[in-house]
């Protein structure tokens, strides 16, 4: 069952009135969110409004955490789902700052930022096992690799966490670009049961897959 906040159709936001339901979850992960920097930022805000008319509340967001975007596209809210917040709650409180409000766009849709620069300490280990788990190397010294590392842990993370707090409705995670990819083969390792789903945009990556 779903109740619905007043104000006008645009800004209609839902929040949900029965934290057991099973229903599925789509979940989309990228460093757009709340973040702009080019046109993925776009393509996440002009559907949010469509992808609220199917998923409601059962739609998350998951990007980022940067003080200077975070203060004019997020507003943190209380968390109203008993098994997200105790989910996130519980990952605050190992050291990995989670952020809960609404993306400030048509929709206002519900987000999760996650301060990936938690995971930094333990860089040099995550790069490892992702060299020897999965056979992906990566730079010592690119910062923009480093971060999508860091970032990509902190994400399987949270990801774990979510699919054990609301086991068990089925989650679907859709990944935008390399950037945050990182959690695709660190889900398939640890057996996770989340369908996941890779977005690639118009970029080199993305023709070279296509041609």
């Amino acid at each position: 069952m779903f109740s619905w906040l007043p104000g006008p159709a645009a800004n209609v936001i839902p929040t949900m009135t029965s934290p057991g339901s099973a229903k599925k979850w789509l979940i989309e992960i990228a460093w757009e969110v709340c973040h702009q920097v080019g046109g993925i930022y776009t393509v996440l805000r002009t559907k949010v409004p469509s992808t609220l008319e199917r998923w409601n509340s059962n739609y998350l967001l998951i990007g980022p955490y940067h003080e200077q975007s975070a203060a004019i596209e997020f507003e943190e809210a209380p968390i109203e789902h008993s098994a997200l917040k105790g989910a996130l709650e519980a990952l605050n409180a190992k050291g990995l700052p989670c952020y809960y409000g609404r993306w400030l766009v048509k929709g206002r849709p519900q987000v999760v930022l996650v301060d990936y620069r938690a995971r930094f300490e333990s860089l040099d280990q995550d790069k490892y096992f992702l060299w020897k788990d999965h056979g992906i190397s990566s730079p010592s010294s690119d910062s923009d690799i480093n971060n999508s590392i860091a970032f990509g842990y902190a994400v399987t993370e949270l990801l774990a966490a979510l699919c054990a707090a609301l086991k068990p409705a089925p989650i679907a995670a859709q990944f935008h670009e390399w950037q945050a990819a990182v959690p695709i083969p660190r889900l398939k390792q640890r057996n996770l049961p989340i369908s996941t789903i890779f977005i690639t945009h118009a970029t080199q990556l993305g023709r070279c897959l296509a041609s």
